[in-house]
């Protein structure tokens, strides 16, 4: 199986609200902001792609493409939103799965596993996740569905998720906007890759 991709980016993701204006891209200027999540090539028919949270998914993957919105990200804090998409393998072989954020602040945003248990298969990552602290997130809301061992996010996380034939998992996502003014752009695009682990040895 070749190297298949995810893109998700369909402008940039940034902190703080106001009114909207017409363009497609994340900025402090807008109280939406959307990016989407789609599939390259031929991936779509092996990896399915499908939203979950309605509240913030507009489309459900149909044609390999998934919008996402957010009417706010919250300046200066964490922010957790959970089971936003799932990512499933139709192929009949296990592929491995891994992301790569850019952008200036794409150290910041980090995707998990929903159901998040400190494992090696638990951060949608190849290199090291933001230190995010699970105290950051309201213990009362539904973001503290997404577990944490340690307080942390991401720590010893190996990168790479493994997706036997058939088999699906939900996603988190988590920005960290501390320190980051208002107007900042955090994150352009991830791209999500999934390669045969034959292929990774």
């Amino acid at each position: 199986m070749q190297r298949r991709k995810f893109i998700i980016g369909a402008g940039a993701l940034a902190s703080g609200s106001a009114a909207a204006v017409g363009t497609g891209a994340f900025s402090s200027a807008q109280a939406e902001r959307s990016f989407s999540v789609s599939t390259s090539g031929d991936a779509s028919a092996q990896l399915a792609l499908e939203g979950i949270d309605g509240e913030y998914v507009n489309d459900d993957g149909v044609g390999g493409e998934l919008e996402i919105s957010f009417n706010n990200i919250n300046s200066n804090s964490v922010t957790g939103i959970n089971e936003l998409f799932k990512i499933k393998n139709n192929s009949s072989d296990s592929v491995n799965v891994w992301g790569e954020p850019s952008g200036p602040y794409a150290d910041r945003v980090v995707f998990v596993r929903n159901g998040y248990t400190n494992d090696s298969q638990a951060t949608l990552r190849q290199s090291d996740p933001p230190t995010i602290s699970a105290d950051s997130l309201n213990a009362e809301s539904d973001n503290a569905a997404v577990r944490y061992t340690n307080g942390r996010v991401g720590k010893n996380s190996g990168g790479r998720i493994e997706f036997g034939s058939g088999q699906s998992w939900s996603f988190a996502m988590i920005v960290d906007t501390r320190g980051i003014s208002t107007d900042e752009t955090i994150l352009n695009n991830v791209t999500i890759y999934a390669a045969n682990p034959d292929e990774l040895e």
